[in-house]
């Protein structure tokens, strides 16, 4: 919604706004009549205040499909122009002229014999937008076990930003926003080891472009990857293709895109996986994967999961996100989604869900919603439906999983869950689980039957077991529940302390703990006899060089643990200086890495 106003003031015109403003609404559209699809329409007001005048418009973007020929014409429709001349006009002092908007973009896609191809373009100068598509090949040469070429690509070009503004490198300077998204594929491909065919290459290239993370996770659930991922028809589907890149890969005057991809097929196209790698430059500098595997058991059974994974190195994070996509399991829909977050900067923490998380678990911040992994058994309005999830933190497993019945007949309506949720703590240890079902049986608005059934168990600190058994059979009720404490009510987890000055002062008595280097270039001295040392005491080359090497934990470093054990009286050590024969040495001297040397020539 492009929005800019101003107040001017001057002795001629006095009081007055300057400027313009516009709201545009978009709807998408799921519709085909006679071989026509309308995809998107749009409404749009502009007031020009300079000119005096209103702009109101409503196009849409059509699909027209007429045997092998498609064509698509985006943003035709009707414009009225309001405007306030001084000789009046049909409205009094207003003027109200309608007109026919042409397309701002016109494709045209044919299918003739065995030669596919086609081309789109689209050119929206009040926007700086101007795009197009475009591909040929052999018909049918990217289904497995034909044989041919495809090769398409699309660009986007853009020279003003949102909100109309002349598009600007960071030093203010006049610029441009180029994307570029190619590929080609090819039959029957080149074989790879282990049986695998390489049968497609790509390449994107973003100038003054950067990744969308959000629109890009976001695109793992609404399958739109298929506008970067070898798109089926790019040319058809232009207006789609061009404005999902466009929230996928935004113009930003700080980076550039660069990314390669490649299409491999297993076991004769059963198992397909599309791979992009993308890297943003420069500062700050983020590694993109894109992928997309599907296998295909024909009638057994399709399962595609569509991810996006990112390294940001500055950040200090890996994620990943994924979600199968038009999975279907003998006929029967399947679906869920997964992530992983790891941060090794700030705020470090690790997590990995499918499905999502135990429902009494915080999720970790920045985590996503994720949908259970569920196989929907639908027939005949009935339901049956399986989900589960799997959770691994750093501290903790989870998992678990439900079924759900819901049968109806007439006034019959039966409804059924059973469940299982568990969660296991590692540190301090801790585990909780439950088991449970409930069934309720209704005539209308009438309970007939109702039937809950629980049992659980947590701790320890203490150990705690739980259950309930409820039953409601026409006008009879009964209900019973426990709740047991077993072992000692008073018990608990209490954390143990180690004194960690006391562990260090000990292993540095230790003979191991100490080198002895030989000085380089010296020769070794003559021994008439090698005596023999009190406990705890080293035999050095007087020129020799003397290290200590200490394992148990690090120097330089604010100690709140060690190992399991919560550390008590000093938290922080380092070297900083020694005595040899009750003598002050020289400098002490402290390695970089988690095994620390001091050091001295004596």
């Amino acid at each position: 919604m492009p929005f800019e106003l101003g107040v001017a003031w001057s002795h001629r015109a006095g009081l007055h706004l300057t400027g313009a403003a516009g709201l545009i609404a978009e709807f998408p559209v799921h519709a085909t009549v006679l071989g026509i699809s309308p995809e998107t329409v749009r409404i749009g007001v502009e007031a020009s205040l300079a000119d005096e005048a209103v702009t109101a418009w409503a196009t849409t973007t059509l699909s027209v499909r007429v045997g092998g020929l498609t064509a698509v014409i985006e943003d035709v429709g009707l414009a009225a122009d309001l405007t306030f001349p001084d000789e009046g006009g049909n409205l009094g002092k207003a003027n109200l002229a309608p007109r026919f908007k042409p397309p701002s973009g016109l494709g045209l896609h044919l299918v003739l014999g065995v030669v596919d191809g086609g081309g789109y373009l689209s050119i929206d100068e009040p926007r700086g937008m101007y795009s197009g598509a475009f591909q040929f090949g052999m018909a049918s040469s990217i289904a497995p076990g034909s044989s041919g070429f495809r090769l398409q690509a699309v660009a986007v070009l853009n020279t003003k930003t949102a909100d109309g503004r002349p598009f600007t490198e960071r030093d203010g300077s006049e610029s441009y926003s180029l994307l570029v998204s190619g590929s080609f594929q090819w039959r029957p491909g080149l074989v790879l080891p282990a049986g695998i065919t390489l049968t497609g290459l790509g390449a994107i290239v973003g100038l003054n472009r950067r990744a969308n993370l959000e629109e890009l996770r976001n695109a793992t659930r609404s399958r739109s990857l298929d506008a970067v991922l070898f798109p089926a028809d790019p040319v058809g589907n232009a207006p789609n293709v061009i404005a999902t890149l466009g929230r996928m890969f935004p113009p930003d005057p700080t980076g550039t895109l660069v990314g390669i991809m490649a299409r491999l097929e297993w076991l004769a196209g059963t198992v397909r996986a599309d791979l992009g790698i993308m890297i943003e430059f420069p500062e700050p500098i983020r590694l993109v994967v894109l992928g997309r595997l599907v296998i295909n058991f024909q009638e057994a059974g399709r399962f595609q999961l569509d991810v996006v994974g990112t390294l940001d190195p500055g950040a200090g994070e890996v994620s990943l996100d994924g979600s199968l996509v038009d999975s279907k399991l003998f006929g029967r829909p399947v679906s869920g989604d997964m992530a992983l977050r790891l941060r090794w900067k700030g705020e470090k923490n690790f997590a990995v869900s499918i499905g999502g998380f135990h429902p009494a678990f915080p999720k970790p911040t920045g985590f996503p919603d994720l949908k259970r992994f569920s196989i929907n058994l639908n027939k005949s309005g009935d339901l049956f439906r399986v989900e589960a999830y799997l959770a691994v933190t750093s501290n903790s497993v989870q998992f678990g999983g439900a079924l759900y019945l819901h049968f109806a007949f007439w006034e019959l309506v039966v409804d059924g869950r059973a469940w299982l949720d568990a969660l296991i703590q590692f540190k301090p240890f801790w585990l909780t689980a439950e088991l449970g079902a409930t069934v309720s049986v209704k005539w209308g608005d009438k309970t007939l039957l109702a039937l809950t059934l629980l049992i659980g168990i947590s701790g320890p600190g203490p150990w705690r077991a739980h259950g309930e058994v409820t039953v409601h059979l026409l006008f009879w009720d009964i209900s019973k529940r426990f709740d047991k404490v077993l072992g000692d009510p008073t018990e608990e987890n209490r954390p143990t302390f180690v004194n960690a000055a006391d562990l260090l002062l000990d292993a540095l008595k230790q003979p191991g703990t100490w080198d002895v280097a030989t000085p380089g270039g010296g020769g070794e001295m003559a021994a008439l006899s090698t005596p023999e040392l009190p406990a705890g005491q080293v035999l050095m080359h007087p020129g020799a060089t003397l290290g200590v090497r200490q394992n148990l934990l690090p120097l330089g470093v604010d100690l709140d643990r060690l190992g399991t054990s919560r550390v008590q009286g000093p938290r922080r050590f380092d070297i900083t200086s020694f005595t040899v024969g009750g003598e002050a040495g020289g400098s002490a001297t402290r390695s970089t890495t988690t095994t620390r040397r001091a050091s001295s020539s004596t």
